[in-house]
């Protein structure tokens, strides 16, 4: 029988080191970069391998401390949150660089940069970021992930051209990313496999979107860049004849003169976001119309219990909708459970099934569920945050 002590350290052995290069490599691009590079440590054989890891992703929070500069000036509170520290930006930026610098893989899975609270009108700091952007395009990433949360909305970091390193790209999200007109121009072209698009707080230059690829699309708080000339845009345009679902959010600056999605016939599942009514005009609903081959739709914002009732005065009945989920209603009272039917619900005849979230709810209200007139409804359900 084999020692005590043998067992042990037969038991200690490093699997993960028999494994073949191809799969560390992507078990390493779950990691965050700076722990993909850390992971050199564990073995002489993984010292140079996080070199040809598929995955750039580079996180400011994990450079982050909790000491707070002697000035306080840069470390100070914005929103309620701390804003980029140059004890914790210069370190970043080193990384960052050096990072880029050894990287030799050929393409990438995933570029990913996460910057919180950054003053992108600072050029000492909009610099690095832009030139991390530029040289991780030049990977032909199949994922671009580019969150820059900016308390300067107008400041300078636009997206570069990606040229024909986009010809993999199938998924990008931005946020805080000035868009140009030459980006919605070359969607068509350039951009032949992506599926999925999510721009949030990112200020453009355009009004349409056209691309045969994409399946999901997110406009969220996405404001116009002030035009010096031209006639005023009339709203937004999509034309994406394979989409299947959208999430926009209505607000002053965001899509205020509403949306129109042309040219698809898959369009299931429609989420919508109100959280301002100022600026927003009629033709924000009857563009809404334009959408009543939707399945399934979402309601949520601050506003959305001003919302039901004011769209209900002008939507086309949603003949196709199956499935409806509203966050944030009162339903404390009978009458207003009966307003619910009367002014929405009626336009939604197939509806099967009604997903009430973080309504105002008694349990008295509960109880007048029943007065709901839809003799379709299969399924009402409550969240369970819901007050009782």
């Amino acid at each position: 029988m084999e020692p005590p002590s043998n067992q042990i350290g037969a038991a200690a052995d490093d699997r993960l080191s028999d494994l073949p290069d191809c799969l560390i490599q992507s078990i390493l691009s779950f990691l965050e970069s700076r722990q993909v590079v850390r992971s050199s440590l564990l073995s002489r054989r993984w010292r140079h391998l996080w070199r040809s890891v598929p995955c750039i992703d580079m996180d400011l929070t994990v450079f982050r401390h909790g000491d707070i500069c002697r000035d306080g000036k840069c470390c100070e509170e914005t929103w309620g949150r701390r804003k980029v520290c140059k004890k914790e930006w210069r370190p970043f930026v080193d990384f960052g660089n050096n990072l880029l610098l050894l990287n030799n893989s050929r393409s990438l899975d995933k570029l990913r940069i996460h910057i919180p609270l950054l003053d992108t009108s600072d050029t000492e700091a909009i610099h690095p970021l832009l030139r991390w952007i530029t040289t991780g395009i030049r990977c032909s990433p199949a994922a671009i992930d580019i969150h820059i949360d900016a308390y300067c909305i107008w400041g300078n970091c636009c997206l570069p051209d990606l040229g024909s390193s986009s010809s993999r790209l199938t998924k990008l999200f931005l946020h805080g990313v000035m868009l140009d007109a030459g980006f919605a121009e070359q969607l068509p072209s350039r951009y032949p496999v992506l599926e999925e698009l999510s721009l949030v707080r990112c200020p453009h230059h355009f009004s349409e979107i056209m691309s045969v690829s994409l399946r999901h699309l997110t406009i969220d708080d996405c404001s116009d860049y002030p035009r010096k000339q031209g006639p005023a845009r009339k709203g937004m345009v999509v034309t994406a004849p394979r989409l299947t679902s959208l999430r926009v959010s209505f607000s002053t600056v965001c899509c205020s003169k509403g949306i129109r999605v042309t040219h698809t016939s898959s369009f299931v599942k429609l989420s919508i976001c109100v959280t301002s009514f100022r600026g927003i005009n009629d033709g924000f609903r009857h563009k809404l119309c334009d959408l009543f081959n939707v399945m399934h739709i979402e309601l949520f914002g601050a506003k959305m219990r001003d919302a039901i009732q004011w769209m209900a005065d002008t939507l086309p009945k949603f003949r196709n909708v199956r499935t409806l989920s509203i966050d944030g209603c009162n339903l404390k009272t009978k009458a207003n459970i009966q307003a619910l039917d009367s002014l929405f619900l009626q336009n939604v005849p197939g509806l099967t099934k009604l997903n009430l979230q973080n309504c105002e709810v008694t349990q008295r209200g509960l109880q007048n569920v029943p007065a709901l007139t839809m003799y379709t409804l299969q399924n009402c359900e409550f969240s369970e945050d819901c007050k009782d």
